[in-house]
């Protein structure tokens, strides 16, 4: 059986069965979520609007060549990669830099 182990900050949780979890992730992480709306203003030349946590788990996508240039359908959605977008979530997470 896999386990998992989240170390957030110095406090390291229990190794437990994925499946036992409360929380096995939303929409982002099991549904195949290709594209994020809302990260860039809706202007001619996309800039980024968002900052915080949303920003790292980008800085983490960019790192990985995860995220395309944001398109513009109506709306500005960011492309990503659905598996490394994982892979950023848990980064953000266990760097301690969500509390």
């Amino acid at each position: 059986m896999s386990e998992l182990r989240l170390v957030l900050g110095r406090q390291a949780l229990r190794p437990c069965s994925w499946r036992a979890a409360p929380c096995r992730g939303g929409a982002a992480t099991q549904k195949n979520v290709l594209g994020y709306c809302g990260l860039y203003a809706q202007a001619e030349a996309s800039k980024q609007a968002v900052a915080g946590v949303a920003e790292q788990v980008l800085v983490q996508l960019r790192r990985m060549s995860a995220v395309d240039a944001p398109v513009r359908v109506g709306y500005t959605v960011a492309l990503v990669d659905p598996e490394a977008t994982k892979i950023a979530l848990d980064h953000v997470i266990v760097t301690g830099t969500v509390a």
